[in-house]
């Protein structure tokens, strides 16, 4: 899935978890903007991705961008968001002890992450040498999506711009303002209440984060 505007002449590459529902949604409201949200083969490409499916001359002339996210509390965030599985918040009451009775299973699913050799995690055979068959089979032993298993800034190069979805109102408004689009009020989409994202971690899970996304924390200056 990514984002697209001809008349705008903008991509926007869809990170999982980090609040591109709004973002669609916020430009869907806008008048005059034919945009095309791509969902060939239900899931998130990167930008390498999208350089293939809408050819150079689009690639290269137009304004890419993305967001990205802490990657401690965006692990988290699909975490909890796959175990909810679409089940609304209120109807997960108490939800403190949903969180509760899912927690041990983050530990699980990171400890699985930390088998996944880092080259496993592209989708794009032969972007790290290896056949995508293999990655996909690494992947479902963990069960993590391959969107989130890969690092954010192997996800997103070639971006024009990469926000933060710490500061999402400021990335939306540099967007809006790069490409001239109509002012909508940005709101927020698929939202899941979570208590301190730092309670899901023991030391070993942290550290495991650490190595796997350490291309995200250093250039991004993300920290536990």
């Amino acid at each position: 899935m990514y984002l697209i505007s001809h008349k705008k002449k903008f991509i926007m590459c869809r990170v999982m978890k980090t609040g591109s529902t709004s973002f669609r949604e916020s430009f869907a409201r806008m008048p005059g903007v034919d945009l095309v949200a791509d969902k060939a083969f239900g899931r998130h490409f990167s930008m390498a991705e999208i350089r293939e499916a809408v050819g150079e001359e689009t690639y290269s002339t137009y304004f890419k961008c993305a967001l990205v996210r802490n990657p401690w509390a965006r692990l988290v965030s699909y975490y909890v968001w796959s175990r909810k599985g679409g089940t609304p918040i209120s109807e997960l009451e108490p939800y403190d002890k949903f969180i509760e009775s899912i927690m041990p299973g983050f530990k699980d699913m990171v400890k699985g992450l930390d088998k996944i050799p880092y080259s496993m995690t592209s989708r794009i055979k032969g972007l790290f040498n290896i056949e995508t068959s293999l990655s996909e089979e690494a992947l479902k032993k963990a069960n993590i999506d391959t969107a989130i298993s890969m690092p954010q800034y192997d996800f997103v190069k070639g971006a024009d711009f990469i926000g933060k979805l710490e500061d999402i109102k400021g990335a939306y408004n540099h967007i809006c303002q790069t490409v001239s689009l109509p002012h909508v009020p940005l709101k927020q989409y698929n939202r899941s209440f979570i208590p301190s994202w730092k309670a899901f971690y023991d030391d070993k899970t942290r550290k495991i984060v650490e190595k796997h996304y350490a291309k995200d924390i250093k250039a991004f200056g993300y920290q536990f």
